[in-house]
């Protein structure tokens, strides 16, 4: 489904200049992450979560010149080439993790994310790294994708503050959607983390609004838009 800039700008807040540069941008070829799609920014948290992560850091500080220049996002895209083999073709998530530092070396501008991400899944999560529901950190590798932008530790760590709110918010929604779903087919569920019964989905709904008063620091709009899906899901 299509996404339109009108949607990224009015609805989520996003930066103009951001939502129209990958609401235009083509599909980059070959690439596993974008398989069998037409657009780079569809309905969905999978691709959604693209601009509104560079938006979240324009907010922050970074340049936007340095956020949109064709060879980060070129690198940006063949991580999640690397996320995409993971998914279809059962790339090991060690050789994932090494290709995205195999991508990124020789580029990177923020060496405290890359030494910290090098710790992070050499030796497990640790402050500031890691969502309390270990199924929602599955995306983390993207963070590599980041290291040749600059920022400071200060900027960095409010960035992964509203990194785990964002992409925290993101799945577990998808997991409240999906529980059903799941359950019937012996998927992996975040809810299940959270105890048995009404109570899992009563920590899930805390969980959330957290989650949206984290991102409601930066962007009301955008912080808005998820409690208003969230009072939908609520009523299902």
């Amino acid at each position: 489904m299509f996404t339109s800039i009108r949607f990224l700008t009015q609805q989520l807040d996003i930066d103009p200049d951001i939502a129209k540069f990958f609401v235009d941008r083509d599909v980059p070829k070959n690439n596993r992450y974008w398989k069998d799609r037409h657009l780079y920014v569809a309905i969905g948290t999978g691709f959604l979560f693209i601009p509104l992560v560079y938006d979240i850091l324009f907010r922050l500080g970074v340049d936007k010149k340095a956020l949109l220049d064709e060879a980060h996002i070129q690198r940006m895209e063949r991580v999640l080439d690397s996320a995409g083999k993971v998914e279809f073709d059962a790339l090991a998530g060690g050789a994932h993790v090494e290709n995205c530092r195999t991508v990124m070396g020789g580029s990177v501008l923020n060496p405290w994310l890359w030494t910290s991400l090098e710790r992070y899944f050499r030796e497990g999560p640790a402050e500031p790294f890691g969502h309390p529901i270990p199924p929602l950190n599955r995306a983390d590798t993207f963070l590599f994708s980041l290291c040749d932008l600059e920022m400071d530790e200060t900027s960095t760590r409010a960035f992964l503050g509203h990194w785990y709110a964002l992409i925290g918010a993101f799945l577990l929604m998808d997991d409240v959607e999906d529980w059903e779903e799941d359950r019937r087919l012996g998927e992996e569920n975040a809810i299940r983390f959270l105890g048995e019964g009404p109570e899992a989905f009563a920590r899930a709904m805390d969980m959330l609004r957290e989650h949206f008063r984290t991102l409601d620091d930066l962007n009301p709009r955008l912080s808005a838009h998820f409690d208003k899906n969230l009072q939908k899901l609520s009523k299902q």
